[in-house]
């Protein structure tokens, strides 16, 4: 699949034989779980970059860092925690944190705009740009980056992955009947 493939044009309502995927008769099957993919990961990295009042109710990645970066006189400087994070006092950078935040809110400005616009409340005429699938990879991995680092910040706890492990075989849906004959 095109990695430059807008999710308007998943969206859209086009027929799957309209888009040029590199690929002969792309299945219905796979064309309509890449749309179910793309807008719960869109919604998702919304839901994760919301601020302020928006984020009172959702689990904001981005807010608990906007505490992080108001209260860092709660968060001591420790040794496992990278050197460009301390701040002068011996306690985490608000500085530092504030501008994670705003590389995670870059990356998801255009993803949070189409979701509002058109998944969340559906606009009419709405002019917004379709994120990529490059847009929703760079969102997702930053996001991961920021876990992973502030996860080890506020626990100490080092998490290796944020890739999820499959224990067991997903494709056995498709080749086992789902019921006798």
């Amino acid at each position: 699949m095109d990695s430059e493939l807008a999710l308007k044009d998943i969206d859209s309502g086009s027929s799957p034989a309209s888009l040029d995927l590199g690929t002969e008769g792309f299945p219905h099957f796979l064309y309509w779980v890449s749309a179910q993919y793309a807008q719960a990961a869109c919604v998702s990295i919304r839901r994760l970059t919301e601020r302020g009042d928006q984020a009172k109710d959702t689990n904001s990645l981005v807010a608990v860092l906007e505490d992080i970066a108001q209260h860092c006189d709660a968060h001591p400087w420790v040794p496992w925690i990278p050197d460009d994070y301390r701040g002068a006092d011996d306690h985490v950078d608000p500085v530092r944190v504030r501008r994670d935040v705003a590389a995670l809110r870059d990356a998801a400005d255009v993803v949070t705009r189409y979701v509002n616009t058109h998944l969340a409340h559906i606009e009419r005429n709405a002019n917004v740009t379709a994120p990529t699938l490059v847009d929703l990879d760079s969102a997702i991995d930053l996001l991961g980056t920021m876990l992973q680092r502030y996860l080890l910040l506020t626990t100490g706890q080092n998490l290796a992955s944020v890739t999820p492990l499959l224990m067991f075989d997903w494709t056995s849906v498709f080749t086992q009947p789902w019921r006798p004959k």
